[in-house]
């Protein structure tokens, strides 16, 4: 479809180009089968930002196509966190331009900086530039810099909480979340499924290696003091999996069919 539309300068230079070629990648997301490092994971991004460059940044000038940018951002930022690449430069002068022209919240950049740093973190835990004792101390770092602006989210970007008194197809338990917008539930959710990798990522390197083993016969240097913490913290982060888990759900009855997808779930 990009290719298409690269053929029509003037309809490559129109938002509706660029937010198609977005929903294809989302479209393409959802229901694709391929392995997160594939290129069709990136193909569509990769159509939009050409749509970009061919329109040019200085062509962005309204609030509106601010937005679509944002959007864009987004969409690339999702794509590297899900496929453990770099975020490249061009990205980084894309979301430079909108700040420079939207008064964007500071938490909302925080909330950025910190994709951006666990994008970073698995592609060099994926080509193996961390040691794993290296990869513990930066993801355990990188989780309460999450946690931490989960907590202190300002007001107006809480949620209320409604108790039902039986069972209902459109909760995944006794009561459902409910947010003033979609947009500050999706990002409050980006903080829990950001934090639930990361402690995946703990657990399975706990269990795959020999780390606890060679570290709990010998605590000699801080590192080890840091393992042995992932170490005892284990079983609390197995509950930790399980809250943010609970807390991510319940504010998605709006968007799915809860008993469907929680007999969807995997067990264990």
């Amino acid at each position: 479809m990009t290719n298409k539309i690269l053929e029509s300068p003037k309809e490559a230079i129109k938002n509706t180009s660029l937010l198609a070629t977005l929903l294809l990648d989302l479209f393409e997301k959802i229901t694709g089968r391929q392995p997160l490092n594939s290129k069709s994971w990136t193909s569509h991004v990769n159509g939009a930002l050409a749509l970009v460059r061919l329109r040019g940044l200085d062509h962005f000038q309204d609030p509106a196509e601010f937005h679509v940018l944002v959007r864009f951002n987004n969409h690339f930022l999702i794509g590297c966190v899900a496929s453990g690449s770099l975020v490249s430069d061009v990205l980084l002068a894309i979301r430079r331009y909108v700040e420079e022209r939207l008064d964007v919240p500071d938490y909302t950049l925080q909330m950025s900086d910190s994709m951006i740093s666990y994008a970073k973190l698995q592609n060099e835990k994926r080509r193996g530039v961390l040691s794993d004792e290296e990869f513990i101390e930066v993801s355990l770092e990188l989780d309460a810099k999450l946690q931490a602006l989960d907590l202190n989210m300002p007001p107006p970007w809480g949620y209320s909480r409604t108790l039902l008194s039986h069972k209902s197809e459109r909760s995944f338990d006794l009561y459902f979340d409910t947010y003033s917008h979609r947009n500050k539930c999706h990002a409050r959710n980006i903080f829990r499924v950001a934090r639930i990798l990361i402690n995946e990522s703990l657990i399975d390197l706990f269990l795959e290696s020999s780390i606890a083993d060679k570290h709990l016969a010998s605590m000699r240097t801080a590192s080890n003091y840091i393992t042995l913490a992932v170490t005892l913290a284990f079983a609390t982060r197995k509950s930790l999996l399980a809250f943010l888990n609970e807390r991510h759900m319940s504010g998605l009855g709006k968007y799915l069919h809860c008993l469907a997808a929680t007999h969807s779930l995997p067990s264990g």
